[in-house]
């Protein structure tokens, strides 16, 4: 066989690979294509629809885009949610493909990682497929089929690619202006954004690579400076959020059992829908973890790609901390939401990560490999048939929920509660959708 002709068949075997790796985006895809509702939902009608006005008007204000939700300050999605209004009309749709397309943007950083790891063959590419399989799962109903899910796709998009341009920010300023720019933008995104500055000093002061004692110092201290004022900007953007439950470090501490119950089922949510096998998933996950984490600094290994995976993990877990605070009390439903499973599945990837280093370093990682395994295989069948059943309930609901609020003109208010938990507050804003004929007043069956 001719070198020319070896090289195209080579070429053409890893095109057929890669096509086979992010199959489960084409399938995801079609999962959001089927499901996804033409319809306001929930916090839909309080982050954009209030601003509309503004922008058919040209008079929109800065406060119009440096909008507070909750406990985050979401500029950066706000400006996207605007501009798609701005450009496309007001539809929740377009927001919704937003989003996946920064699912499919975190799935191939995931894959830039795995690269970096330089496992020999192009075989070897087939063992990112768990991955793919895993991180685009439909355990993640709500993630995939709500347009206000867009904050937390783009938290994380951003800051998994601050983190993988901290890896070469000692080759470039440009990566680690990169990583600055990206940690900004997922620190007013969503309030867990933030915490990657804190992945990042960790990165740049103890595990990247050893050079000039001068030039690691001057990142870690120019990252500090930035750090700092990104927090304090955004501490300070933002008045303090009220919650109607109990919350704070001494409520956790009374109560550290029903925390450790919350964390498990917190930790398990992406293996299983159900909160009392969650309990089992999370349990069996954390001692996985915690042994793959402890083989590999026992065995030293300063690889970057390794040292990226166990930020994965430290990513999870500072991302506990907060809900343990403010949201435990609401109680399993809450940790078992599928809104968390799209941040919460990046954890058990880094302890995927870290094994695959590992298999050749200690028998034992091929054990916990296979234990990790057949998690994934358990959560991967649970999470694509219970994110069916939520899918077909979702698209049932919203098309009903649709039927309703287009009618509202001869519906009782508590009648929109389906739409919002105030139905009150809806009424003038869906008769601005309906006298420009926006979102569900566009199509007749709220969809298309």
């Amino acid at each position: 066989m001719s070198q020319s002709r070896a090289y195209s068949l080579g070429r053409l075997s890893t095109a057929v690979v890669l096509a086979v790796l992010f199959l489960p985006i084409c399938i995801t895809f079609l999962y959001v294509r089927a499901f996804s509702v033409e319809m306001p939902f929930m916090d839909d009608w309080d982050i954009v629809i209030p601003q509309l006005a503004h922008i058919e008007t040209g008079t929109l204000h800065w406060s119009d885009i440096n909008v507070q939700h909750n406990e985050s300050v979401i500029l950066f999605p706000q400006l996207v949610y605007l501009a798609a209004a701005r450009l496309l009309g007001y539809q929740v749709l377009a927001p919704i493909y937003i989003s996946f397309g920064f699912l499919c943007g975190s799935l191939l950083v995931l894959f830039l990682f795995f690269r970096r790891l330089r496992l020999p063959g192009r075989g070897s590419l087939l063992w990112f497929l768990p991955v793919s399989v895993f991180f685009m799962s439909w355990r993640q109903s709500e993630g995939l089929l709500w347009s206000t899910h867009l904050l937390n796709t783009m938290a994380l998009f951003f800051s998994l690619l601050a983190l993988y341009c901290c890896l070469d920010a000692h080759r470039s300023r440009l990566f680690f202006a990169a990583a600055l720019v990206s940690t900004g933008i997922a620190s007013f995104s969503m309030a867990s954004g933030v915490l990657s500055w804190a992945l990042g000093w960790i990165y740049l002061a103890l595990l990247s690579p050893s050079e000039a004692r001068r030039a690691r110092l001057w990142r870690v201290a120019a990252w500090s400076l930035f750090g700092a004022l990104c927090c304090i900007c955004f501490l300070f953007d933002r008045p303090v959020h009220s919650i109607g439950w109990h919350a704070g470090l001494s409520y956790a501490w009374s109560h550290l059992g029903t925390a450790g119950r919350y964390g498990l089922i917190y930790l398990g949510s992406p293996f299983s829908h159900d909160p009392d096998r969650a309990v089992l998933a999370g349990a069996a996950f954390a001692i996985i973890a915690v042994v793959s984490v402890y083989f590999t600094i026992a065995k030293g290994l300063r690889q970057a790609a390794v040292s990226a995976s166990l930020l994965l993990i430290a990513m999870v877990l500072f991302s506990l901390g907060p809900l343990l605070l403010f949201r435990m009390q609401l109680g399993s439903e809450e940790a078992i939401s599928s809104r968390y499973v799209t941040l919460l599945s990046v954890g058990p990837v880094g302890v995927y990560f870290c094994l695959i280093a590992l298999l050749h370093k200690t028998p034992a990682a091929r054990y916990l490999l296979v234990a990790l395994a057949a998690l994934f295989v358990l959560g991967t069948v649970d999470a694509y048939a219970s994110g069916l059943e939520d899918g077909r309930e979702n698209h049932a609901d919203l098309i009903q929920c649709a039927a309703i609020v287009r009618d509202y003109h001869h519906r009782a208010v508590e009648d929109l509660e389906c739409a919002y938990p105030e139905p009150q507050a809806i009424l003038g804003r869906a008769a601005h959708l309906e006298r420009h004929r926006l979102s569900l007043f566009r199509w007749s069956d709220g969809r298309r």
